[in-house]
């Protein structure tokens, strides 16, 4: 059985792998940090399962990252439900227009078999 502490070290770890696989395009890496299930809502409001997130968003030739890491992480677990919330900072190209911004994100992790996995993400653009 691990500790509190351990469970939340993980949760950050697997949280900064997701961001790391999606600053290098590195879809395996991203993939089996989600659950099959996982469903992303993006600070636009566009709600995107498992595929479309990562096929259409984060595999995406159009959509570049150049900064994306966060600060502020906060887990709380109970059970076998974590939620971290996080203030994500993010510099995004998609064609010719590139955005720097900070949002509020708040992932749920599951544990299972397999340990840990990312099942849903929010995203809720920050007012500078």
């Amino acid at each position: 059985m691990t500790t509190s502490n351990t469970s939340n070290q993980e949760i950050i770890r697997i949280h900064n792998d997701i961001y790391k696989a999606l600053l290098e395009k590195n879809r395996d890496g991203l993939t089996t940090q989600l659950h099959r299930q996982f469903s992303f809502t993006s600070a636009d409001a566009v709600l995107m399962d498992k595929q479309l997130f990562v096929e259409g968003f984060a595999m995406n030739p159009g959509i570049r990252f150049t900064v994306l890491a966060s600060a502020d992480e906060k887990v709380v677990i109970a059970g076998k439900t974590a939620v971290l919330t996080a203030i994500a900072h993010i510099t995004i190209t998609k064609g010719d227009k590139t955005q720097s911004m900070d949002e509020r994100v708040t992932e749920t992790y599951i544990s299972g078999e397999k340990g840990w996995v990312l099942l849903g993400m929010q995203a809720t653009y920050m007012v500078k």
